[in-house]
């Protein structure tokens, strides 16, 4: 309808013309398709299945690593940033919970009630805010690992200069990111509200999506190749050799989620098919990016001896 249409319309007309957009489906159904409010598919319980094996994954993670400092009664800064990244963590994993309960996952969007959908606008902007801050914490804590494993004391070689590199720049670009996403609209309920009369949104963030993505695989990739020359050159016995190939074998999981959601973007961008699905793989991310602390943790006592067979870096 267009909107002088809309201007002619009395009250009464206007309330009920927008009362059957709120009753109807939150996205237009495909040729053929007839929208199915009562049965719209989708599944509750691979929500909480998400939800509680990432929670115990991840918890079994911080356990194994709270362990190893207790014993070792040594506790370091990447410590805390880990652990506030599994609070953050916490909160993702409850927006997972809370659209597993309604709608349920992998549900179409026009089996979805537009009524319904500044809801779920709100809980994936929060998601994005929040995730920037988590998975900054959680790189953080896996180039300061790198630092403290790979890097002797005094020494500044290539994978110091290039881990503090790493660490400045995944953080200014996460914190920009965030900040992007939360301030990107005036009022702030104009965001997640397609109601919303009036404010504005100056920034375009759907365009940025795939970028973004492309520059999480490339960070990813680039903070586990960073210490691949030195593992190679370390003299230990085939045993220890196997666990660090564990660490990074793990790691290579983290990356995955990664090129799934840039495929993701890439393809929704030209099918337009939208399905509730999008907080499933940045969940992903985020908990196989707590996973490799915990091989890396198993093998804090043993980093003394990696460092003395390690030397100096050629």
């Amino acid at each position: 309808m267009d909107l002088d249409a809309l201007a002619s319309m009395s009250p009464e007309e206007k309330a009920a013309y927008m009362n059957e957009i709120l009753e109807g489906p939150a996205l237009e159904p495909p040729p053929g398709v007839v929208p199915d409010f009562q049965n719209p598919g989708g599944s509750h319980s691979l929500g909480y299945g998400v939800v509680i094996l990432s929670a115990t994954l991840a918890t079994i993670t911080i356990l194994l690593r709270v362990a190893t400092r207790y014993s070792m009664r040594k506790i370091h800064i990447e410590d805390a940033f880990l652990l506030a990244a599994y609070g953050l963590f916490g909160g993702h994993l409850y927006l997972v919970y809370d659209l597993a309960i309604f709608p349920g996952v992998r549900v179409h969007m026009w089996n979805f009630q537009m009524k319904y959908l500044p809801r779920f606008l709100l809980h994936v902007h929060v998601h994005s805010a929040m995730y920037g801050f988590t998975i900054t914490c959680l790189k953080i804590t896996i180039l300061l690992d790198w630092l403290r494993l790979f890097v002797p004391p005094g020494q500044r070689n290539t994978i110091f200069w290039a881990s503090h590199i790493l660490i400045w720049l995944n953080a200014i670009y996460y914190l920009i990111g965030s900040l992007i996403e939360i301030f990107r609209c005036t009022p702030h309920e104009k965001i997640w509200n397609p109601f919303f009369e009036g404010g504005n949104c100056s920034i375009d963030i759907q365009a940025a999506n795939v970028p973004s993505g492309a520059i999480n695989l490339v960070s990813d990739l680039v903070i586990l190749a960073l210490p691949q020359r030195v593992i190679w050159k370390l003299n230990m016995t085939r045993e220890r050799k196997l666990g660090i190939s564990l660490l990074f074998t793990i790691g290579i999981l983290l990356v995955s989620p990664r090129l799934f959601e840039l495929l993701r973007w890439l393809t929704c961008s030209f099918t337009k098919r939208l399905r509730m699905r999008d907080s499933a793989w940045g969940r992903s991310a985020t908990a196989e990016g707590v996973q490799p602390q915990a091989p890396e943790s198993l093998g804090d006592q043993r980093r003394g001896d990696a460092r003395s067979s390690y030397g100096e870096e050629h």
